[in-house]
């Protein structure tokens, strides 16, 4: 990483090298240049941040140098001047929009408006306002989350520095709203796996076990700790205990800004209360806490040290939550003493039923120009645009330099994974049951139907090629659908955990597919063994058997890769099983089985090609009918033996409606396979594996692109 400064600009497009003087120029403020840095990855961001001329400033607390315990400095972040807009839907009509070459002015609304602020250690600082206030609009410019098609003009600043993404990703945290885990693990193990991945090299497995039982003990989990943690439809723990298991895996590598993001939705009050307690519990070892909340009890209310309050893209008053009344009372808008504080302001700050949006911003305005002309605004002014102390600035943010993306290498990556994933496949209740279950009826099913087949006798030759086509089939069909939810169920939490830097998309994928082969291995095996005995093709050699055995395995494995591409690329169960068969029964068609392959019109001979059926279906039939012999099969009558491996005499019959006898397939495995248009030689066999490998790789490279795509495009 390179050591040069860029100033306020680590929300920046990496492709931009200046900020917008004219924008600059509107909002009062000189800009700067900036260079290009490493790990500014978020180009798809319009964001621009500018620099104030002015001296990088902010408030110097009363907090020790570094925590006496990480050996981390305590962290003020400092937001100046932030103008936010964003882009409205434009009214065209159906001739313009169809006009793609020509280039219209995209018109944009300005959601925040120079708002400014200050965050400081060992304080929990909440953000209130009503819906559309742009409270959420602040904390995603904060966090840098979500800011796709946004414009971003303003300074932020930790300790007095600009910081690139990546240090200000590896110094703060970000607890999200919706509680997403894995729910096949339990809360302890959820927490290890965390603590491997996120706590970085530097620390032992010891020291990291040893953390993960602090964290434990002090977010309260310690009667949990080895409850799974479940789904909607499970038993599972509770939604506050939820809510500290986010914290805990956010404090784990003990961040200095902890940014939450309604921490206490969907929650009773005493549950709301324990978890604003243990917000109130990291203040105190020197974190700043930054939040979001919509309406509060009163009691919740007062344990926060700062309050934020937002309307109409602005902030209106940011102090001390007890002291929001009294400059309310100044505005002329006194609260009565059995109000709850917090509805209170908000009442106050909403629109009203009736009122026009003119006398709510009437209204809003006299309460931000009550507070900006307090002592209190003029305390916080001074806070936010004042000096640095030296000392302070002399402290910086040294312990988020040079650091890696990933705390954790890419081979603990992978293995952790695996045994996360493997674990969860393990404890599913339904997962390997049904799966095991289907394959075993429809093994035993397939094996009733073709039952004793085992001499290749004339009237039992289509039979066994109905046998090899539907083992070839059923291999395909039994997992290709229930595979699909491999991927999409874990959705939510790959993209979380990705956008959070905690592994690499390759590394997860690799880590599932290992965890999951098992299984695709065992239950081919599985069916193959009955389907083969049951079947009683007793005069197949060892070589013959493992051919049989080894094409079986591949098709499953490929259909497998065939579903993780459809559930990476369409990422829902509901559209990839809706898409799936207008791809998979065409192929089937051509599979060499249905329809005599020199029988396919020109125009679809290509298809042949790309059907993984008749690859797997052409190897069984050249492993079962190349080494048959001629005595293997009933001769037909002299006077047909001439036609028997001729085309021709089946095109005559089906032309003169006659029947076709069963001996008409010929007398040796020769002319079989020349019926069917497929290959007598063994190196045909192998020509077959190398495509059916080949497309294994081509859909699981599909599969990751896809993660790929999908992780980069929420970032």
């Amino acid at each position: 990483m390179s050591s040069e400064k860029v100033p306020s600009n680590w929300m920046s497009n990496s492709n931009d090298a200046s900020f917008s003087a004219k924008t600059a120029k509107q909002k009062g403020t000189k800009t700067v240049g900036f260079s290009e840095r490493t790990d500014m990855t978020q180009s798809e961001s319009k964001s621009k941040m500018l620099v104030s001329a002015e001296e990088k400033t902010t408030i110097v607390p009363d907090m020790p140098e570094t925590n006496v315990t990480t050996g981390k400095s305590p962290k003020v972040l400092v937001f100046k001047d932030l103008f936010v807009s964003v882009p409205m839907m434009e009214k065209r009509s159906f001739v313009e929009r169809l006009q793609f070459w020509k280039k219209h002015e995209t018109i944009r609304r300005e959601v925040l408006h120079g708002v400014s602020g200050v965050a400081e250690p060992g304080e929990i600082l909440a953000i209130m306002g009503a819906s559309g206030a742009g409270k959420t609009t602040l904390l995603n410019v904060l966090t840098h989350r979500n800011l796709k098609s946004l414009e971003i003009n303003g300074e932020v600043t930790v300790n007095g520095e600009p910081l690139t993404l990546g240090e200000f990703q590896r110094m703060s945290s970000y607890v999200q709203q919706a509680d997403i885990f894995m729910g096949a693990v339990t809360v302890r193990e959820h927490l290890i796996f965390s603590a491997r991945l996120r706590m970085g090299r530097r620390f032992s497995d010891a020291e990291k076990i040893a953390r993960v039982d602090q964290v434990i003990t002090q977010m309260n989990l310690v009667k949990c700790q080895n409850t799974l943690i479940g789904q909607r439809h499970e038993k599972s723990i509770s939604l506050g205990e939820k809510k500290r298991l986010a914290f805990a895996c956010e404090v784990l590598t003990d961040p200095s800004i902890l940014f939450c993001d309604e921490p206490t939705s969907g929650l009773d009050a005493f549950m709301a209360k324990q978890v604003v307690k243990a917000l109130q519990d990291l203040a105190k070892e020197g974190k700043t806490i930054v939040l979001t909340i919509h309406q509060p009890s009163s009691q919740i209310f007062n344990m926060f040290n700062k309050l934020c309050l937002m309307a109409l893209g602005e902030i209106v008053f940011l102090g001390p939550p007890k002291k929001a009344a009294g400059i309310f009372k100044q505005a002329g808008y006194p609260m009565c003493g059995r109000d709850n504080p917090a509805e209170f302001c908000i009442e106050k700050l909403a629109s009203h039923e009736g009122e026009t949006e003119a006398d709510r911003k009437d209204r809003v305005v006299k309460i931000k120009s009550t507070y900006d002309d307090s002592n209190m605004g003029s305390l916080y002014q001074n806070r936010i645009y004042g000096s640095v102390s030296e000392r302070r600035k002399k402290l910086g943010n040294q312990d988020v330099r040079e650091s890696n993306k990933y705390a954790a290498g890419w081979f603990t990556q992978v293995l952790w994974l695996f045994v996360r994933s493997f674990r969860a496949t393990l404890r599913d209740p339904l997962l390997l049951k049904v799966r095991l279950a289907q394959t075993l009826m429809t093994a035993i099913v397939v094996g009733v139907v073709y039952w004793d087949i085992s001499k290749p006798e004339k009237d039992t030759i289509l039979t066994i090629n109905g046998f090899l086509f539907n083992c070839v089939r059923d291999c395909i069909f039994m997992l290709i659908f229930p595979c699909l939810t491999v991927f999409t169920d874990e959705m939510p939490v790959f993209l979380r955990e990705n956008h959070g830097n905690i592994y690499r998309t390759d590394a997860y994928f690799i880590g599932k597919n290992l965890a999951e082969l098992p299984q695709y291995l065992l239950l081919p095996i599985i069916y193959s063994l009955i389907v083969f005995f049951m079947a009683r093709v007793h005069e197949y050699t060892a070589i013959q058997f493992f051919i049989f055995l080894g094409v079986n395995i591949t098709v499953t494995n490929l259909a497998v890769s065939i579903g993780y591409a459809a559930a990476c690329i369409f990422g829902t169960t509901e559209i990839a099983t809706q898409v799936l068969p207008l791809i998979t029964m065409p192929i089937m068609c051509f599979g060499g089985f249905f329809v005599n392959l020199k029988r396919i019109s020109r125009a679809l001979h290509f298809m042949q090609h790309l059907s993984w059926h008749r690859y797997a279906f052409e190897i069984q039939m050249i492993n079962k009918w190349e080494p048959a012999k001629d005595d293997h099969i009933k001769s037909c009558p002299s006077n047909e033996i001439d036609s028997l491996n001729s085309t021709k005499y089946f095109d005559e019959k089906i032309a003169s409606h006659e029947t076709i006898k069963e001996c008409d397939w010929g007398n040796s495995g020769t002319a079989i396979l020349d019926f069917f248009s497929f290959g007598k030689e063994s190196n045909e066999m192998l020509k077959n594996f190398g495509v059916l490998l080949f497309m294994i790789i081509l859909f699981r490279t599909v599969a990751v692109s896809a993660l790929f795509i999908r992780a980069r495009l929420i970032r």
